[in-house]
């Protein structure tokens, strides 16, 4: 795909950038590449108080502060632009040993306005022309959407919740203090009729933060259950895979998105003991919810297949299964499915970098995935993180459109 320069249409917007430095030097020589960019404000000043309290700064550390404009002619071309910005702003901080914190996005002659101007060293002149932005034309491609399994009442997810919870831990009197409400009939007739209003409660329950998708070690055992479930409604099914699938690896998450910061700092984005204890607990079922494949719709298969990529021995038994999934060339779900399989044969890879490659495609379809994929942080630590995301995107019952772009 070609990309071709656009002539900049004034949207009126921009993006306001923070950029934070051990050294005066390291600054200063970053304000000059952002004002080289076409930021139309930089300053560089010692951080103050209130900044290093909101950043977490050694005193004494720098901060560079810009606005930059955001051009394009639809919202999705500026969307692209400012991720093409913070791109260019990450690399910019890593490359003088920091890292960028906050931000925003927002109407630019507010944000112009209200700049703080204390240390600026560049100030865009006046008039000066929009630049233009080499922006690849979008491919539109139709998606199928996946069966969703069927409909079900509130009362039939219940029920099955239950059940599993009986079968787990016996009478209420056996049931964790998380989820000792199940069998509480009064706590129900709170709740609206509505499936979300349930499964919001239970999925706070188990989980470590009240986080829906960041789940406690003590709870895998039974949200595996009940992924695995056949009574559970398959759509649901499909919530609890994903919830697995992003609490094993919210570590690798973490990691990418703190490791500038802990270059910087000399900190530590390294997994903790809760997060293995959670990752070590979901790789141990992955197996026995593999052997529920067939008795799964397409989406829960696709979310099954991302859970093996945590389990390398599973790529002999999910290799076959996922290339029959239904995904059209050149399409999102195809990029997604082809980094599963690059995952999945990653030791085995022997003719380049597969896993690398497969990234760069799927960060054409989406921003965070191609902010993340420019860090320095291992590729198959940024798949891995950005991959429960990835699939939820393609697990929904609709069907859909994709837009390609890359940066």
């Amino acid at each position: 795909m070609n990309s071709t320069a656009h002539t900049a249409v004034d949207s009126g917007r921009a993006t306001e950038h923070v950029l934070n430095f051990a050294h005066e030097a390291a600054a200063r020589s970053a304000a000059e590449e952002l004002a080289a960019l076409g930021h139309l404000l930089v300053a560089a000043r010692v951080a103050d108080e209130r900044a290093r309290a909101w950043d977490g700064l050694p005193a004494g550390w720098w901060q560079v502060r810009s606005v930059a404009a955001i051009v394009g002619d639809t919202d999705d071309a500026r969307h692209w632009a400012s991720v093409r910005t913070l791109v260019r702003v990450d690399t910019v901080a890593r490359r003088h040993g920091g890292f960028t914190s906050g931000g925003s996005d927002g109407n630019r002659a507010s944000m112009l306005g209200g700049f703080d101007r204390a240390g600026l060293v560049y100030e865009a002149p006046a008039g000066r022309p929009m630049p233009t932005m080499a922006v690849a034309p979008s491919l539109e491609v139709p998606v199928p959407g996946w069966t969703d399994g069927g409909s079900y009442t509130r009362s039939d997810l219940v029920d099955a919740v239950r059940a599993v919870a009986r079968r787990l831990y016996g009478d209420a009197a056996g049931l964790p203090d998380n989820v000792d409400w199940l069998f509480d009939d009064d706590c129900f007739g709170s709740l609206s009729d509505r499936d979300a209003e349930f499964m919001g409660r239970l999925c706070e329950a188990v989980s470590s933060d009240g986080q829906a998708c960041d789940i406690d070690a003590d709870s895998v055992e039974f949200v595996a259950a009940l992924a695995a479930d056949d009574h559970v409604p398959a759509a649901e099914r499909a919530h609890f895979l994903y919830a697995l699938l992003k609490s094993a690896t919210s570590a690798h998450l973490y990691e990418v998105d703190m490791m500038d910061r802990a270059t910087a700092l000399g900190e530590s984005s390294e997994e903790s003991a809760d997060e293995r204890a959670v990752r070590l607990a979901v790789q141990a079922r992955v197996p026995a919810l593999l052997a529920h494949w067939d008795a799964e719709v397409d989406a829960g298969r696709l979310l099954l297949a991302a859970l093996a990529t945590l389990v390398p021995e599973s790529a002999a038994f999910v290799g076959p299964r996922l290339a029959l999934l239904p995904a059209p060339a050149e399409t999102r779900r195809a990029d997604v499915i082809r980094l599963i399989h690059a995952l999945l044969h990653d030791d085995q890879d022997d003719h380049g970098d597969h896993v690398a490659d497969a990234l760069d495609a799927v960060a054409r379809w989406e921003g965070e995935t191609a902010i993340r994929a420019a860090t320095d942080a291992d590729r198959r630590t940024v798949a891995l993180a950005m991959l429960g995301d990835l699939v939820s995107e393609e697990t929904g019952p609709t069907t859909h459109r994709d837009e390609a772009h890359r940066l």
